[in-house]
């Protein structure tokens, strides 16, 4: 719990700073810095999906796997199409893909007892089903909040894939505008610290006012909490499973999954909500050119967006 927030605060508290100020701007949309931001979200992106792919798509049954799951979720779009998908990509790599041999020897790890370990999954499932039907039942608020945890628990692949479920728990239903969306995320990316932290900003702008601190804390425990017992249940059965090489074949196929949902939120809203004209453009490739070729600390590409944004946009 230490590490945790000595790891996650200051990025959590800057997110916080950041929602506020998102939320000042009398029309983000227009903003040249926000659209700056935006196009750095597209940047990063574009750069994460095409790192994904070459580490977690080695090979032809998990690239066409992942282009697959991108061409059914840009047809259908639902939420729920995002938990098929993982759940579709865990069953083809049982039967169709052979991931290599990762483990290292023997790890010996302070391991709780497989009854509490038990304890810890069923809270978590308990949690997901509640936080799933809460979700469908409500909206405003409670409703946002439950689909926060709905998105702490189903990432899979690294932080950059909270993006497409956020953005389809969060903006498909309204309760967050797509410039509002992508310009917090293009200030997450600008902080160490866990992506996740992004969740914090979205709660400070979905509550707003007064209470948008007590928005962005709630956020914050919520996208956190279903990682947290997810590593601490399997820990006690950890040692068997990581063993066995029908889980490492269905870990394989719903991270060649995870790269063709986050292939189709580079697309849209990503791109889609960013790019809007030869100048965004032209921006685009310029902080690209940044990142990849020169290549510029994260950071100052974050920079360099939302100046340039602000100067020409």
């Amino acid at each position: 719990m230490i590490a945790w927030l000595g790891f996650t605060m200051p990025s959590a508290a800057i997110m916080i700073l950041a929602g506020y100020g998102v939320a000042a701007l009398e029309n983000p949309g227009q903003s040249g810095l926000i659209q700056g931001l935006k196009l750095v979200a597209v940047v990063i992106v574009a750069d994460a999906v095409w790192s994904m792919a070459s580490s977690l798509c080695p090979d032809r049954n998990r690239r066409l796997l992942a282009l697959f799951c991108a061409a059914v979720l840009l047809t259908l779009g639902d939420p729920l199409v995002q938990i098929g998908l993982i759940v579709l990509g865990g069953v083809v790599g049982a039967f169709l893909i052979r991931a290599g041999d990762t483990t290292t020897g023997e790890i010996v790890l302070p391991t709780p007892s497989k009854r509490i370990g038990t304890i810890l999954l069923g809270v978590f499932g308990v949690l997901l089903v509640l936080a799933i039907v809460v979700g469908a039942g409500t909206s405003g608020f409670v409703a946002a909040q439950a689909a926060v945890f709905q998105a702490g628990a189903l990432v899979f692949g690294g932080g950059h894939m909270v993006l497409p479920l956020l953005q389809a728990v969060m903006v498909d239903p309204g309760y967050v505008s797509a410039d509002d969306f992508l310009a917090g995320y293009g200030v997450a990316l600008a902080l160490p610290g866990p992506l996740f932290t992004f969740a914090v900003f979205l709660g400070t702008v979905l509550y707003g006012g007064a209470g948008g601190v007590v928005g962005g804390v709630i956020a914050l425990v919520l996208i956190f909490l279903p990682g947290a017992l997810l590593v601490l249940g399997p820990l006690s059965f950890w040692g068997q499973i990581r063993t066995r090489k029908q889980a490492r074949h269905v870990l394989a196929g719903v991270n060649a999954a995870v790269v063709g949902i986050l292939l189709a939120a580079l697309y849209d809203p990503v791109f889609t909500s960013g790019v809007e004209d030869r100048v965004d453009a032209a921006l685009l490739i310029i902080l690209f050119a940044l990142l990849k070729l020169l290549p510029v600390p994260v950071w100052r590409v974050v920079a360099a967006g939302a100046i340039g944004g602000a100067l020409v946009l």
